[in-house]
């Protein structure tokens, strides 16, 4: 309703408010549907998740039977042969999802897959080969997961008198 006195809204005028709201509600829809697509991706990414970890349960089951037949039985083979088959159960599943290990002892250092803990002046060796391992690495395909922790060989310094 208009005032007294006051002109009526021009065509144009009454247009760009109703643009001006037909814009405000597209937005709100475009809003709701981002969250509701975040909401969505969140809820599949924590499904993948869940079941990537139900996968490893049996693994964590063996491993509880490990420790309480090394608690009752004071049997180091029965506990070494436990642990043996828990590691290759869980390489098993890491490599269901092409995940694997990499091979780092006798070759070259890389730094971008391999992080030098330790060098070892040594003429036994080629420099930059890897002598010993600390910590695996792993690759899922060609996509570096945790670089492998090496000691490298280097050149010993010789010593002038």
């Amino acid at each position: 309703m208009k005032e007294p006195g006051e002109a009526p809204p021009s065509g144009r005028l009454r247009r760009g408010a109703a643009l001006g709201g037909t814009i405000a509600r597209q937005s709100l829809r475009l809003a709701g549907a981002r969250v509701g697509a975040l909401g969505r991706g969140r809820r599949a990414q924590e499904e993948a998740l869940a079941e990537v970890l139900t996968e490893f349960l049996p693994i964590v089951d063996d491993f509880e039977r490990a420790l309480e037949a090394a608690r009752w039985l004071r049997d180091l083979d029965g506990v070494l042969q436990g642990l043996t088959v828990i590691h290759r159960r869980l390489l098993e599943l890491l490599a269901r999802f092409n995940v694997r290990p990499m091979e780092t002892l006798g070759r070259p250092f890389d730094p971008t897959r391999h992080e030098a803990f330790a060098v070892e002046p040594t003429d036994e060796y080629e420099e930059n080969t890897i002598i010993d391992e600390y910590q695996r690495g792993y690759m899922m395909g060609d996509r570096l997961l945790r670089p492998a922790r090496v000691k490298v060989a280097v050149r010993p310094t010789s010593k002038r008198a």
